[in-house]
């Protein structure tokens, strides 16, 4: 294989980027690897790390380009969590984690130091170094705010990224510092029950908080049921001692007539069982939410 489509085998793998030692490691010599750079093949990003001219520019070649700069910097807090697809990370900065003691140069880049980053708290993904997903979500809740982080605990718990004793004692091992993060992390785990499931969605969440506001009784969540016709299904929101289905409907996949034909069916047979339906779609949650709370109030007996 020639010296050029090695070159280009690697730029492949590493979203169009590569380090100096990289060049010499696949045969290029000092003055080969500044030809490169002098013709503008490569583009500099970070001293002694380029990117392919062919390859456009973008956050992911960036976040590559960070990892490659310094082995000791990870991609962490908000940034993370965009890449493990983590919801309510919203954030365009790029922030990256390094040792209390190391200063990395990293241009445009929110450095965050710290005296406590243990093996559980890094992983490898496609080529990046990242903080692991507990990790991500202590860090980034001093960022996004606690109304935030319950959202994105709840979906690290249903995509089953991280479960609750791990993200539990990585806060624990965290919190003791003081560290950024303790307050809004440590506020949503009081307040969340235990042993309850995850709930699937952001709407679904609007939901309980809003019941929650309401000063009544924590839901069950993906509650199991089977139907009288034998089909197995799971109610979003549930209060079975009182045979309350609270449905939320997402119109990503609820406008399909069969889905929707499913649903009415569902809804008859736990009508007929004795069940009262609830249902909120995605667009009435504006508007019908304090309706519908206040329905399921009047269904729940005073004496709770």
């Amino acid at each position: 294989m020639s010296l050029r489509a090695a070159l280009d085998a690697h730029l492949a793998r590493s979203s169009g980027i590569v380090t100096r030692a990289e060049l010499q490691a696949l045969g290029y010599r000092d003055h080969g690897a500044d030809d490169l750079v002098r013709r503008k093949v490569l583009l500099p990003e970070f001293p002694g790390v380029y990117r392919s001219a062919a390859w456009p520019p973008g956050r992911r070649s960036r976040l590559v380009a960070i990892c490659r700069r310094n082995d000791g910097v990870s991609i962490s807090h908000t940034t993370a969590g965009q890449e493990l697809g983590i919801r309510s990370m919203s954030d365009p900065r790029i922030h990256v984690l390094t040792d209390h003691d190391r200063s990395p140069d990293l241009d445009r880049v929110v450095v965050h130091r710290c005296r406590s980053i243990g093996p559980d708290d890094l992983i490898e993904r496609d080529g990046l170094r990242l903080t692991s997903p507990a990790r991500t979500l202590f860090d980034a809740s001093a960022l996004i705010g606690t109304a935030r982080t319950e959202s994105a605990l709840e979906y690290v718990l249903h995509e089953e990224l991280a479960d609750l004793e791990t993200i539990t004692e990585t806060f624990v091992r965290l919190a003791l510092g003081g560290r950024p993060g303790s307050v809004e992390l440590g506020a949503v785990l009081r307040m969340r029950p235990n042993g309850i499931a995850a709930v699937e969605s952001e709407l679904e969440l609007r939901v309980v908080r809003a019941l929650r506001a309401a000063g009544l009784p924590e839901p069950v969540r993906q509650h199991p049921m089977t139907l009288p016709s034998g089909r197995s299904i799971r109610l979003d929101l549930a209060y079975p001692q009182w045979m309350i289905d609270v449905e939320v409907d997402h119109s990503f996949w609820h406008d399909r007539v069969r889905t929707m034909r499913l649903d009415a069916e569902r809804d008859r047979e736990l009508t007929a069982v004795g069940w009262r339906v609830v249902r909120l779609s995605q667009r009435e949650l504006g508007h019908r939410l304090p309706t519908a709370v206040a329905e399921i109030a009047a269904l729940i007996p005073q004496t709770v």
